[in-house]
């Protein structure tokens, strides 16, 4: 079949550039029975290790059956799944473009054509894990992105079942086998994406953060985002001088902004830990449930312990994230016992580049910008929309921990020892 052909057919002629790669190889190896992933039986098992309730079967086989009935959607589904699972350099940005399906699977079951991608990771996963000998229970755990994927598709789509296209990029780390969830938290190695240079004292186990290079900054010592006209201000820089030994740079406040002070380590003193494409544990907090600080501690000793023990050649130096979660805001709008504030000040906090709407999508379910209209169904939420609709400052920030540090978690290390001890900031 040709791919215009299905497209046309299904009436989503405007995807045809985006989701064309590999077309032609997709239908060399279409096979001759049905996909295992549209079998009763697999979905009965991808359910279970998905965490998805019961009563969703129903509506999951009929649009199962719809599309092994519809040669256009059969062939494209195997298509999508085939960019998904076999072709890894297939880009983070196409997923969100991706057919909608509407107009042939109707409102309540289009949205299951890419839950049924999401779930067919299953054996992918399994697979994977058991090869590598990785306990069971973390496999179940990991996989419960599904049912955490699909719970916000219903929250944000008036209960129907289904999961965001864009999120189906995220799976990709679960089917490679290089995320996992380990206790209340989610993991997978990666290069440090930078913004910050970190050093730490030889002697007093002080850490400082210093901006990178060439980071254009607000007067508030924020990172300027690419719309925000008229309020870059100044440029930071870092400078190594090997004869004098010396690093030379603004100052990063583990409260997450730029100091427009610099200061010059003695790198006798000073060792450099931490750079752009240093190992780090990329850190994602999955959605459901509290979040006490004793079991993210717990969680994130574990990382250690376990990227340690199944990726022996990639030594992590440290836990990071990027995400709204740590915006520094959040210590303004609720208590500082509340579990995540709390979280927030275990880490070192730093500036990276933020849209306006940073994690919209995952507090509301929805990033139209009509604010008005937001969902106020939780205490959070109200709580959020309230700073929102008053004007005040909104943004994520980056935030590390270093593996040194391990045992220093629950004493919110970084800010107890800031500044440095001699260093007038």
């Amino acid at each position: 079949m040709k791919l215009e052909d299905v497209l046309s057919a299904l009436g989503e002629e405007d995807c045809l550039e985006l989701i064309s790669p590999h077309w032609d190889e997709s239908e060399a190896c279409f096979p001759d029975e049905l996909p295992d992933f549209l079998n009763p039986e697999q979905i009965a098992e991808n359910m279970k290790w998905g965490r998805l309730a019961e009563y969703m079967a129903p509506q999951i086989l009929e649009a199962a059956k719809r599309i092994a009935d519809d040669p256009n959607l059969l062939h494209l589904i195997w298509h999508c799944y085939r960019l998904e699972y076999h072709h890894p350099e297939y880009g983070y940005g196409k997923f969100h473009a991706w057919p909608a399906l509407e107009k042939s699977l109707g409102r309540e079951l289009h949205g299951i054509f890419y839950l049924l991608i999401g779930m067919a990771m299953v054996p992918i996963v399994r697979a994977v894990h058991a090869e590598k000998g990785v306990d069971e229970k973390i496999t179940r755990d990991t996989l419960s992105d599904v049912r955490v994927s699909n719970w916000r598709y219903r929250k944000a789509n008036d209960g129907r079942l289904g999961i965001v296209r864009h999120e189906l990029a995220w799976y990709k780390n679960h089917a490679s086998g290089r995320l996992f969830r380990l206790g209340r938290l989610q993991y997978y190695i990666h290069e440090f994406p930078g913004q910050v240079e970190i050093y730490r004292n030889r002697q007093t186990n002080e850490v400082l953060a210093l901006a990178e290079d060439g980071m254009k900054m607000t007067d508030e010592g924020y990172i300027v985002f690419r719309d925000e006209e008229g309020t870059e201000t100044w440029t930071t820089t870092h400078v190594v001088d090997t004869q004098t030994n010396t690093a030379t740079g603004y100052v990063v406040s583990p409260r997450g902004m730029t100091l427009k002070q610099k200061v010059a380590l003695d790198l006798a003193k000073w060792e450099h830990k931490v750079g752009k494409g240093a190992f780090m544990l990329s850190m994602h907090i999955p959605v459901g449930g509290p979040m006490p600080l004793r079991q993210c501690i717990d969680s994130m000793r574990d990382a250690f312990e376990f990227f340690g023990k199944f990726f022996p050649d990639e030594p992590v130096v440290g836990i990071d994230c990027y995400s709204w979660i740590f915006g520094n805001q959040l210590e303004d709008i609720f208590e500082a016992d509340s579990n995540l504030v709390e979280f927030l000040r275990e880490g070192y906090l730093y500036p990276m580049p933020s849209p306006r709407d940073e994690g919209y999508f995952f507090i509301f379910y929805r990033k139209d910008g009509d604010l008005e209209n937001y969902p106020r169904e939780t205490q959070f939420q109200r709580d959020i929309l309230d700073w929102l609709l008053a004007g005040k400052p909104w943004r994520g920030s980056g935030w590390f921990v270093l593996k040194d540090d391990a045992e220093r978690f629950g004493s919110q290390f970084y800010r107890k020892n800031f500044p440095p001890k001699g260093m007038k900031l």
